[in-house]
């Protein structure tokens, strides 16, 4: 599902529900699946969330709040890098 970000605990019992893969894919998908492509990535959870046989009704519900809290996690995330100062190293310097 989506670039293979959303990895089921186990696939032989849904019921134990899914998570987030983000270790095993690309900044490249994480990006796009967060703000390029929104959609796919609140698709996939709601697909994850009907399989788990939630209500459609709530499946939908629980796929948008949980696109919510991924983007304000990534948003955080990256606040958090753009804080951190950023040392320029010199091509010719040894590191100590």
């Amino acid at each position: 599902m989506t670039d293979h970000i959303i990895k089921w605990r186990d696939e032989s019992d849904l019921s134990r529900g899914f998570v987030i893969d983000l270790d095993n894919a690309s900044t490249g998908q994480i990006f796009k699946c967060i703000y390029a492509e929104p959609h796919l990535l609140v698709n996939a959870f709601r697909d994850a969330f009907l399989l788990a046989r939630f209500p459609p009704e709530e499946a939908e519900e629980h796929a948008n709040e949980l696109y919510s809290t991924t983007r304000d996690q990534m948003d955080q995330f990256i606040d958090r890098m753009r804080a951190t100062p950023y040392l320029p190293t010199h091509a010719n310097t040894r590191p100590q």
